[in-house]
């Protein structure tokens, strides 16, 4: 009797270990927003995009980093190809050369040193969008390596999803286009990006930012110096999510954050930040 009874609440904790397993499992993609009816997803080895053919810049692209990841080997590839997974084709690198704007990683290729194969695959056009020179290899790639130094030391898994702010209906980003580039594609260039970064463990937490893209022609240094670093584009998800009409962690049910300053204009000299429940430094 007492040994059934033993087995009993054995197999009981069981069934609720792999149930609080099963809520967060990389399996349910939580990373992936909501997807409107008129887009497509492709699936690579180390994130999801949603490439749009009217802008030729993806929508959005989304993937998990999970600490095991961050020890790679594989270097960068650099080279940058079409994504030979979507048709009508992407862009190709030569509509970025000579334009003045650098080819952005959305998913970062540094996140992407554990596989060859995302390594490559992280440079394919579908992961790219035009991204002024003091962004990408100022804030936008400190802001990553932030992200990778969170992993590091909190040793679990964030759920990240990013990309250009495409709002053509928000009142305050309704103009969200900086101009056109291209050779053979017309490449829209964005005003914005978005980066928003969940993380399960414990209480769901989460942080959002919306960082522009014309920013001033200084090294990273001096414009961290004279106005702070990626923290000063800070907002909550939730705010983010009513810009971009778009949920971002759909299968989460928590609220993340009010909107208190959804219609909240950024730009480098304005610093707009609203309560949120994860600190990125």
């Amino acid at each position: 009797m007492r040994t059934s009874r033993i087995l009993y609440i054995w197999l009981i904790s069981f069934f609720l270990w792999g149930f609080s397993i099963v809520k967060h499992d990389s399996n349910s993609r939580l990373e992936i927003p909501t997807v409107a009816s008129d887009e497509s997803l492709t699936i690579h080895t180390g994130y999801t995009t949603s490439y749009n053919h009217k802008f030729h810049i993806p929508n959005w692209v989304a993937y998990e980093l999970h600490p095991s990841e961050l020890n790679g080997i594989n270097e960068r590839s650099d080279k940058f190809l079409p994504d030979p997974l979507i048709k009508p084709s992407t862009c190709n690198s030569a509509d970025y050369t000579k334009t003045g704007y650098d080819r952005g990683h959305m998913a970062p290729a540094g996140d992407m040193t554990w596989s060859e194969t995302a390594m490559k695959e992280s440079f394919f056009m579908s992961n790219i969008c035009p991204q002024s020179p003091p962004l990408n290899r100022g804030i936008w790639k400190d802001l990553e390596s932030a992200v990778r130094n969170y992993v590091k030391n909190q040793q679990h898994p964030l759920f990240i999803v990013t990309g250009p702010v495409i709002s053509e209906n928000d009142p305050v980003y309704n103009h969200w286009q900086l101009g056109i580039i291209g050779k053979t594609h017309r490449v829209t260039v964005p005003k914005y990006f978005f980066k928003a970064v969940l993380d399960t463990v414990g209480i769901d937490k989460s942080v959002a930012y919306i960082i522009p893209n014309s920013l001033p022609k200084v090294t990273f240094q001096e414009y961290k110096s004279n106005y702070g670093g990626h923290s000063r584009f800070r907002i909550t998800v939730d705010s983010l999510e009513s810009v971009l009409n778009r949920n971002l962690f759909p299968k989460i049910s928590t609220k993340l954050g009010s909107n208190e300053n959804q219609n909240a204009k950024l730009d480098p000299k304005n610093k707009v930040e609203s309560k949120v429940g994860l600190i990125i430094e």
